[in-house]
């Protein structure tokens, strides 16, 4: 039977989706295709895009997955640690993205990638916005991102987001506090990347 998250808040959801992660989406086979409950990250081009997303996970496990019809990735629950993904863009015009991150309990939306095409190369120290280094929020805090490239391009062309250290998440463009402690935003567009060191603060009482 199918389960509908909408109506969990995020603590209740992260406690859910992590039980449910722990056995995949029914076997083990089912687990190396890549299949899972927990919604790590969403590709979109910029609608939803299909694209074939390859995990290596801290314990050297390789994990292949597909993203559905709404751009989402799902996959097992991923231990935590070093982890790599590469999002293969089924469109061939597009650039491959890959990226690492510490992957922490938190594992909904680590990324949110938008797929650029092939030629588009743009300078790293041209891009801006309105998270700054060293940020500062509480948990349940959010952001609505907003960056751009100062850089001239014929065409509109958007940002990837993820997240490292398991404290935050991204859901369509909008940044998460979850819990406190430490981690990194990286801000990129195709190979071109910029990251944003922030902490998420313990709620004074």
């Amino acid at each position: 039977m199918a389960m509908t998250y909408r109506s969990l808040t995020w603590p209740t959801l992260i406690l859910v989706l992590a039980i449910a992660g722990c056995g995949g989406a029914g076997g083990a086979m089912d687990q190396e295709r890549g299949e899972g409950n927990i919604p790590v990250g969403k590709v979109v081009d910029p609608e939803p895009a299909p694209a074939r997303i390859v995990i290596t996970t801290s314990t050297r496990r390789r994990i292949e997955a597909h993203s559905d019809a709404t751009g989402q990735v799902y996959v097992p629950q991923l231990p935590q640690g070093p982890t790599s993904f590469t999002v293969y863009p089924l469109d061939e015009s597009k650039q491959t993205v890959a990226f690492g991150l510490i992957t922490g309990a938190n594992q909904i939306g680590v990324f949110h990638v938008h797929l650029i095409d092939k030629e588009v190369s743009i300078d790293p120290n041209t891009i801006q916005g309105n998270f700054r280094d060293q940020t500062i929020m509480v948990p349940g805090q959010k952001l609505e991102l907003q960056f751009s490239t100062s850089q001239a391009l014929s065409g509109s062309v958007s940002p990837s987001y993820w997240v490292s250290g398991g404290k935050a998440a991204i859901r369509d463009g909008v940044f998460i506090a979850i819990e406190p402690g430490h981690g990194v935003l990286t801000v990129a567009y195709g190979r071109s990347s910029r990251s944003f060191q922030f902490t998420i603060a313990a709620p004074t009482k």
